[in-house]
């Protein structure tokens, strides 16, 4: 396991947190049908996206440390269950033959989907969370998920999630996450996952 201090993030932090976001998940399924590659280019677009939701909406962010360098990053917020979907997001989503040319479209036909199954009651949403790819399968993202559970916890409320891989789901089922729903999105299988309030 690596040796990793998690902490809560800070503003000084979000700059060098969406790039690690960026870097961690360029390669996720969705993103790859989203932006169209896995180049910097997409990166960078990853990165402006991760950028624009931690300072406008940033919550409850942890991060993973190791010696001054952020290796993780694990949001939490909670939603009230009121489904608040913006209107572009709608409108692609209503219609029958969606804009889809642009990363822009597909994003928002993407986040449109995710935004019309998120449960109607009060719940923690986790999203996003990414480890640097040299440090996957070490530890680092069992230590953030273990902090997010027990900010869950203290709220005693129930989580959400959702993910576009398998082995993902494996993943979060180790914290009590089960799939309620999976929906095809762009041609990638999209996972949604229930955890209930822990006594």
């Amino acid at each position: 396991m690596t040796a990793a201090e998690i902490m809560q993030l800070r503003p000084a932090d979000i700059e060098e947190a969406a790039v690690v976001l960026s870097q961690a998940m360029l390669r996720n399924p969705i993103h790859v049908a989203v932006y169209q590659g896995e180049s910097e280019l997409e990166r960078q677009q990853i990165e402006s996206a991760f950028l624009a939701l931690l300072t406008d909406r940033p919550e409850e962010v942890f991060m993973a440390i190791k010696g001054s360098q952020i290796i993780g990053i694990c949001r939490s917020y909670v939603c009230r269950g009121d489904r608040f979907i913006a209107h572009r997001f709608q409108k692609l989503h209503d219609a029958s033959d969606p804009e889809l040319s642009s990363s822009t479209g597909r994003s928002n036909y993407w986040k449109g989907f995710w935004a019309n199954r998120d449960p109607l009651i009060m719940h923690c949403h986790l999203g996003p969370i990414g480890v640097l790819t040299e440090y996957q399968n070490l530890g680092v993202g069992t230590l953030l998920m273990e902090r997010y559970c027990k900010l869950v916890d203290e709220h005693k409320l129930p989580a959400y999630l959702e993910t576009d891989t398998l082995t993902n789901v494996s993943f979060y089922r180790k914290f009590g996450f089960n799939i309620i729903d999976e929906f095809e999105i762009l041609e990638v299988m999209n996972y949604f996952m229930w955890r209930e309030i822990q006594e």
